[in-house]
Order: C-alpha cells, then structure tokens, then sequence
C-alpha cells in the first residue's frame, strides 16, 4: 500500500462524517487511514467506527499541538507517501486513484495538486514562489508527501506553531527534493483551521519562518505589513 491519509481529531462529530464518506467512496480502494485522537469527549470515535468502510487505525494519544498529532502519526505510518486531510476536509471520488497513478508513474517525493476552498473557489499550486509564499501549497488536501522524506528534513517543527508545514516543505523543496505539480484537483480544502482563524498569529509565524530561511528582512516586512493592513480592512468589512 503506497498512501495513507493522517487526520487528527479532537470533538469533530459535526463535521468528520463528510470525511469519511468520501473515504468510502474511493474508486481505488488501495490507501489506509490513521486517525490521531487528541481526547475526544463527544461521538467522534464512534462515529469513526460506525461509519467507515476503509481500512483505518485510530491511536489516542493527548498531544501538544496539530503538528505534534501529525508528527505521532507520520511516524507510525507504513505506506511509502502520506497526505493530510482535516476532519473537516474531504476528498473527491477519484482523488486515491489519480494519486496512486502520479506515484507510480513519477517517483516524486511531493505531488502538488488542486483544492476546492468553497463552491466558486479552486487553488492550484504554481510551483516555486518562496518568497511571497514561503511554500506555495495547500498542505491539507493538496499535497502528497514521501514519508522518508523527514528522515532528511526532520519533521514538523515546534518553532512554527502555525506554519510547521510551510517550513518543513520549503525546507524539502529548496533542497532540490523531486516535486510535480499537477492542475487535477484532490479535494475540499476547509477553512475553519487555525491559520483562517487566527490570521494576525499566521502572518506573524509566516514572517518567522521567512526570515529563519533567508528571505531578504526588508521585503518580508514590507510584505508583513501589507498583509496585516488587508486583514484589517477586511474585517472592517465584514462587520
């Protein structure tokens, strides 16, 4: 078996049901799921286990922090490639056998492909745009990653509350780590996460990390600045 879907819960009996059915309805049935539970107390784990048809393993486990549950996980897995997916993120039909085929076919150590962000909204990588991004991917959904490569890279830094994943993936892709980006979208992309939510603490760790990898200091404040300015003026907006 070449992929595994990680996901970590904590309370997700409103939203992880979307998950699983499109788990179920994968045209290619060859992928497993490991599902990191930072102690649910509501009917997540139930629900999981009344409801899922493909092969899955939960692992409870009170951890730290998203990335400390993805690092459990990442490093339990036995598939040679991994893709994270949120409890609220699902995944289209043929999403398992686009992707098994890019792998055989490729040998990439990452795949890049689409995400669906609401009915009207599609984000496709463009490739390599380090420093206005710091990684452009949507790391949730959207990209495919070779598990060996965190022996390498290490894996998901503590440094980076809010961004572990843009780093550790930069770190990969500006080491010459082979990557294809593909237009084929893999799934829905939620945004309820913590970056969507708290957008001053992303842009703030985005601005870490940036420097931290060598990014000229005075673009990345200028562009620190601007991005906390239209956030600003969009929640005007809204209210």
């Amino acid at each position: 078996m070449n992929l595994t879907i990680i996901t970590a819960v904590k309370n997700a009996e409103s939203t992880i049901i979307n998950l699983i059915e499109s788990l179920n309805r994968q045209i290619d049935k060859n992928f497993h799921w490991y599902i990191v539970d930072g102690g649910s107390t509501d009917n997540t784990l139930e629900i999981i286990k009344s409801n899922t048809l493909c092969p899955f393993e939960i692992f409870s486990s009170q951890d730290f922090s998203i990335y400390h549950a993805l690092n459990i996980g990442v490093k339990s897995i036995k598939s040679k490639y991994y893709v994270v997916a949120g409890s609220d993120d699902f995944f289209f039909d043929d999403f398992v056998q686009f992707v098994n085929k890019l792998i055989m076919d490729s040998n990439a150590d990452i795949i890049l492909g689409g995400v669906q962000i609401n009915e009207s909204i599609s984000i496709f990588p463009q490739g390599r745009c380090d420093w206005f991004y710091g990684s452009d991917v949507a790391h949730s959904v959207g990209t495919i990653i070779l598990k060996d490569l965190h022996s390498k890279f290490g894996y998901y830094s503590n440094r980076f509350p809010v961004v572990a994943d843009k780093y550790f993936i930069k770190s990969a892709i500006t080491a010459n780590s082979k990557f294809i980006v593909s237009n084929h979208k893999f799934g829905n992309y939620a945004q309820s996460g913590y970056s969507s939510k708290y957008q001053i603490d992303y842009l703030c760790d985005l601005f870490k990390m940036q420097i931290i990898t060598g990014e000229l200091i005075f673009l990345q404040l200028l562009l620190l600045a601007t991005r906390i300015m239209l956030c600003k003026v969009r929640n005007l907006i809204q209210k």
